[in-house]
């Protein structure tokens, strides 16, 4: 039986979202299986998919390409600050060309987003991990630069290591940009649903085609909408959207109940900490945090940051290095267990648990 692996878990992530950036030479190049309910999206990696991840990684060794990226990151963040700035009336007079206007922008979010992505820079991370030795010495020295040269990097693996720092930045500046997306996707599904007399929800579970053809006057069956309001397995690669009982299946086989005394993962800050759970799992939206809670979350957003002080420690499903919660995580000192892969799915709010961020477990105290 093929192995699946979480690669995200998200709300206010809607399907209509994952259509526009689930697509050749985007996300849809990698063998995922998404399940969806209504706004929260998880991403399962299959063994096959971790691998052609793998593969892709390799564009990270080479400095031009690199380089190359980076400048195309820089001119999406500028599109999507232009295209906050220039709405205005865009979507009330003229809802399809704002809609070919997300698609637009949506296909080089998933074009050049996934080069910030664990899975999409998994080569890259080993050779600085090789460089430093063990997971102690790449802590220290993801911080520390002079740390990295005693402990002898050479200039190759010096320059990875700052490859990898460049690629966070970037993942958080994108995030930050990408916000005017998912309130676009929103507000036009709001307009056009009222327009074509869907309700809001039911837009946001079309499919990109779907909405293409609305605007031909083409309407898709309102039973089969219905069915994917109740949950869906979407295979990428093959387009294909599973719903019911076959749905069904698919959730059961990919998120089983899952019994554990502790929770490993990767160390991102060390540390120890012991509090309640509060779970985030918002993509761009905030929430306030009660103070010396334990943090429990898909990835932290940028939004988020006026938030994290108030926290005890924070444990991810997903994440690499250079992921925004190590990232912020390191900022202020702030035990941090990232790269988890089940904590969302097995601990819940109000659950009591120690964070020993210095071996990178999680042990459950107390059930809420």
């Amino acid at each position: 039986m093929e192995k699946y692996t979480l690669h995200y878990r998200n709300t206010h992530f809607p399907f209509l979202f994952v259509g526009l950036v689930f697509i050749k030479g985007g996300y849809g190049d990698f063998e995922y299986v998404v399940l969806q309910d209504k706004d929260e999206s998880r991403g399962y990696l299959s063994f096959t998919g971790v691998n052609q991840a793998r593969r892709f990684s390799k564009i990270f060794l080479n400095e031009n390409s690199c380089q190359k990226i980076l400048f195309q990151q820089k001119m999406l963040i500028t599109e999507l600050r232009d295209f906050s700035l220039s709405n205005g009336n865009f979507l009330k007079d003229n809802p399809q060309g704002y809609w070919l206007k997300i698609k637009e922008l949506c296909f080089k979010i998933g074009h050049l987003y996934r080069y910030c992505e664990q899975p999409m820079q998994a080569i890259l991370e080993e050779k600085v991990l090789e460089a430093a030795k063990n997971q102690e010495n790449l802590t220290r020295a993801l911080s520390d630069e002079d740390f990295a040269r005693e402990i002898v990097f050479n200039q190759q693996q010096l320059n990875y290591l700052e490859r990898l720092h460049d690629f966070g930045k970037m993942e958080y500046e994108l995030h930050i940009a990408m916000e005017v997306i998912f309130t676009s996707i929103y507000e036009f599904a709001a307009s056009v649903g009222s327009k074509f007399g869907y309700a809001f929800d039911e837009i946001l579970i079309f499919k990109v085609e779907e909405i293409d053809k609305l605007f031909l006057g083409i309407m898709p069956s309102s039973l089969e909408i219905n069915e994917r309001l109740k949950g869906i397995a979407y295979f990428p690669l093959s387009e294909k959207i599973l719903t019911g009982k076959k749905y069904e299946y698919w959730q059961k086989k990919l998120e089983p109940k899952i019994d554990v005394p502790e929770i490993r993962g990767a160390i991102a800050q060390k540390g120890f900490a012991r509090g309640v759970v509060k779970i985030h799992l918002s993509i761009i939206h905030v929430q306030d945090l009660p103070t010396g809670c334990v943090l429990v979350a898909g990835m932290t957003n940028p939004q988020m940051l006026p938030y994290l002080s108030k926290v005890s420690a924070i444990i991810t499903d997903e994440g690499g290095l250079t992921c925004h919660a190590a990232i912020i995580s390191r900022e202020l000192k702030v035990p941090c267990i990232v790269g988890t892969k089940i904590v969302t799915q097995v601990l819940k709010d109000g659950d009591l648990v120690e964070v020993d961020a210095d071996n990178g477990v999680v042990r459950i105290l107390e059930r809420a």
